[in-house]
């Protein structure tokens, strides 16, 4: 139950965030360009529509997140809270068992970027770090509230990470921003220790 739970926030948090931007957008645009608003609508139901799917496949123990999935739509979500963003290393080869944790913290991270940070720019990069995959993003907003902002969501990826053999990091910038760190072990046995802290 408790992944049950997790899925369907990660899911939910980000999904509703994109459809609620949409439709605040669609509102501004109603009187001076209706078709532009009527646009954002449409889009807004496919994102609806989708969501129902990822809904049923996640009750059902199908949904598995892809990165490159998670990459695309965090470009489309911060474009359209208006934050510029820049990924590093989507072209990463990514084993299979690593892929739906990095996914998932791709979905998390951006969430909470685009709901409390206020940034104006967002960098995601993915890296190969000794025996792990190691993913970064990193505003330059706020910074230390997020830490209280990220709340459960945050709480739940470092659990996610950890069943995955991995680990998580997020700490506010200096002297604004915020970065989330995350590890998952390219290889089963590499000892990776799960848990949170400061990455190396």
């Amino acid at each position: 139950m408790n992944q049950l739970a997790r899925d369907l926030h990660d899911l939910l948090g980000h999904t509703l965030s994109l459809v609620a931007l949409k439709c605040d957008l669609a509102e501004q645009l109603v009187d001076a360009a209706p078709e532009r608003a009527r646009g954002e609508i449409q889009e807004a139901a496919s994102v609806t529509r989708q969501a129902l799917r990822e809904v049923r496949d996640t009750v059902a123990g199908f949904r598995r997140p892809t990165l490159a999935g998670e990459l695309s739509a965090a470009r489309e979500m911060l474009g359209a809270a208006g934050i510029g963003c820049h990924i590093e290393g989507d072209r990463l080869d990514v084993p299979p068992h690593v892929e739906p944790a990095l996914a998932w913290a791709v979905r998390e991270g951006v969430t909470n970027v685009m709901r409390h940070s206020r940034a104006q720019r967002c960098v995601i990069e993915l890296r190969r770090d000794g025996e792990s995959i190691r993913l970064d993003i990193i505003d330059d907003g706020v910074g230390a509230s997020n830490l209280s902002a990220g709340g459960n969501g945050l709480l739940g990826l470092a659990e996610r990470l950890a069943a995955a053999g991995g680990r998580c990091d997020a700490h506010a910038g200096d002297p604004r921003g915020f970065r989330l760190s995350a590890w998952v072990a390219v290889h089963a046995d590499s000892g990776i220790v799960a848990g949170s802290g400061r990455g190396a």
